[in-house]
């Protein structure tokens, strides 16, 4: 009895290292998804600076505005900040993500080692059982043959 009670709290140890896995892996699912988004974001803001410089280089070209100039360059150094927060915030989310994955991994490897653990308590209980059959049967027998010659 005391092995089925070992095997029965390892099937339930399984199950919820299965759902702590599963939990991880929604939690690492999310963390990928930020971290793409935060990439995407600094992608687009990157892309953006370039086409508006580029944009600016053809408009000033023969221009001498001063003003225009100066908005123009406090512009650019808008984005310029605006970039480097954003690499901040990647840098940030690719931290969560690898701290999610970890995690995952961690808990999958639990999982693997309980599920191994519960199959070996399997494989012992069966195997006593067996035993047992085999017993009883021999037993029987050897009664039977006994049982048979004292007549």
């Amino acid at each position: 009895m005391a092995n089925s009670s070992k095997s029965e709290k390892l099937r339930l140890l399984a199950r919820l290292a299965t759902a702590k896995e599963d939990s991880a892996s929604v939690v690492l699912s999310q963390a990928k998804e930020a971290s793409d988004a935060a990439q995407l974001q600094l992608d687009n803001l990157i892309e953006y600076e370039a086409n508006y410089l580029s944009s600016m280089r053809h408009s000033m070209s023969g221009s001498s505005n001063l003003y225009h100039l100066n908005s123009c360059q406090h512009f650019i150094a808008q984005l310029s900040t605006a970039i480097e927060q954003q690499r901040k915030v990647v840098e940030q989310a690719e931290l969560m993500f690898q701290h999610a994955k970890d995690l995952w991994v961690k808990e999958r490897e639990k999982r693997k080692s309980i599920e191994r653990l519960r199959d070996e308590a399997k494989r012992f209980e069966d195997a006593q059982l067996e035993k047992k059959i085999e017993a009883r049967i021999l037993d029987d027998y050897v009664a039977a043959k006994y049982g048979a010659s004292q007549r």
